[in-house]
């Protein structure tokens, strides 16, 4: 019995320190490894060819594509119309925030949101196209495309949303083609070298700070459809010099043409029944001015600090003008009809006026 137990122990030592099974453990491993390693590579290499022809991560919905998140790199990308014979029609937000590499950028046919932020800060891009299928462009979807210079938006764009094309430094001309564009306020915000603005006729609101500090934009014909002229819409425009607001206007809100100091020339909508408090502030270069006669109230500081305002005719219409709305116009004559409001508020106030007499 003893005999035998040696024998086994023997025979494990033996084993143990056989090299021909030692090799043969180790060629496993060694397989093993080379195995991994074959199988890992294949798999990179399909993904990065993968990547090359989509390099995005996407949702399926409703048997489209939704494209959620952007894993490649270079300056130039295709958006591809189809993936998987399902069409892409959204991009969603931050999709491509920040990439400042891009430069040139196709967007597909089949798109019909973009959303917000998608290109927020990606200062590279020279050129967008926006397709004709795209009904949404979201909040802040190309703020700070620093190097774009002209933006046409498509007929079938139904919303733009809020600073959609803000900060684009570099952006020259804007075409809305989309006559029920609901275009949001600060959408075109300090795109300080934007200078041609075309407007489709359709649209009705002009909404808060839409053009706010374009200081390079020198006219703008605003279609006959639009009723409002939201707040600061206009304001710091200083190079816009000649303004015709159409008699569809009915409500203009406040500073809406603050601080337009190249302003000169200004035909007010005869529909208009307040003039609200600094729309017309310091627009230094404003000589004179009619009021219509739908006006019945001026508000404070309306016309405050147009220092080279030397006419302005009230009709007998108006009923009640702030005390400080002629703040800083140190060169005025009112011109007004005798007996009226304007006449009183000319002499409350040491203004020279003219009774008109026509």
């Amino acid at each position: 019995m003893e005999n035998n137990k040696n024998s086994d122990i023997k025979k494990k030592a033996k084993n143990k320190n056989n090299p021909a099974k030692k090799n043969s453990f180790r060629r496993t491993i060694i397989i093993g490894i080379v195995l991994f390693v074959i199988d890992f590579m294949i798999l990179f290499i399909f993904f990065n060819i993968y990547c090359v022809k989509y390099p995005y991560i996407y949702n399926e919905e409703f048997g489209m594509v939704r494209i959620t998140r952007y894993i490649g790199k270079g300056e130039k990308i295709v958006i591809p119309e189809y993936i998987r014979d399902m069409s892409v029609y959204d991009l969603k937000k931050e999709l491509f925030s920040g990439h400042k590499e891009l430069v040139d950028v196709t967007l597909p046919s089949t798109l019909s949101a973009i959303g917000d932020y998608v290109f927020d800060g990606c200062t590279g891009i020279e050129m967008i196209n926006i397709p004709d299928s795209v009904v949404y462009i979201g909040e802040y979807a190309f703020h700070r495309c620093e190097k774009i210079k002209n933006i046409r938006i498509p007929e079938s764009v139904s919303k733009i949303g809020e600073y959609a094309f803000s900060e684009c430094q570099s952006l020259e001309m804007v075409e809305i083609l989309s006559a029920n564009v609901y275009l949001s306020r600060g959408a075109f915000d300090m795109c300080n070298n934007l200078k041609q603005v075309i407007l489709t006729e359709g649209i009705e609101n002009l909404y808060a700070n839409t053009f706010l500090s374009c200081t390079a934009l020198e006219e703008i014909k605003i279609p006959s459809s639009v009723i409002s002229i939201g707040w600061a819409c206009f304001t710091g425009c200083t190079n816009l010099s000649d303004l015709i607001i159409p008699d569809s206007v009915k409500e203009i809100s406040d500073d809406a043409f603050h601080g337009c100091r190249g302003l000169k020339n200004i035909v007010i909508s005869n529909n208009l029944e307040e003039i609200r408090s600094g729309v017309f502030a310091e627009c230094e270069g404003l000589t004179s001015i009619l009021i219509p006669e739908s006006v019945i109230f001026i508000r404070s500081e309306a016309f405050k600090n147009c220092t080279s305002l030397k006419s302005i005719s009230i009709l007998s219409s108006v009923q009640e003008i702030s005390y400080d709305a002629f703040e800083g116009c140190d060169n005025l004559t009112i011109h007004c009809y005798k007996d009226t409001y304007a006449e009183q508020y000319a002499i409350d106030r040491g203004i020279p006026y003219i009774i008109i007499t026509e």
